[in-house]
């Protein structure tokens, strides 16, 4: 399977969490499992986008978000948002590579697949 068809596949899957989210009936189990969603979809988005504005320097961690938010549609809010700007990546910005504070490096790709993989984690640990 080529990258760019992963890519989609990641993309597609990111697309479909919020759904399986609400069919859980939320609120389920550990808030802080939604609550770690939200933040990993915060830091893609600040990643994202500074990799799709030319950025070879990404950012790490952002402060957490106060509480006393409905978790779910707060969920859904920077999803959407993530979409959104997943939706602007295309062939010649796939493998735009960025360094995060770790000097560990980073491109679309790798950042939608990592999302993906958060995502099962968590919604695994949520069905719990």
């Amino acid at each position: 399977m080529s990258e760019i068809t992963e890519f989609l596949v990641f993309c597609s899957a990111l697309r479909d969490t919020p759904g399986t989210l609400r069919s859980l009936g939320l609120p389920p189990g550990d808030p802080e499992v939604l609550r770690a969603m939200i933040e990993e979809d915060r830091r893609a988005i600040a990643r994202l986008g500074a990799l799709l504005s030319g950025s070879d320097v990404l950012p790490g961690d952002l402060p957490p978000i106060p509480p006393g938010h409905d978790l779910l549609a707060t969920f859904e809010k920077y999803r959407e948002r993530l979409l959104e700007l997943l939706e602007t990546v295309d062939a010649t910005t796939l493998h735009a590579t960025g360094r995060l504070p770790s000097g560990r490096e980073l491109d679309p790709w790798r950042l939608a697949g990592n999302l993906a993989d958060h995502d099962v984690r968590c919604l695994g640990r949520l069905r719990r």
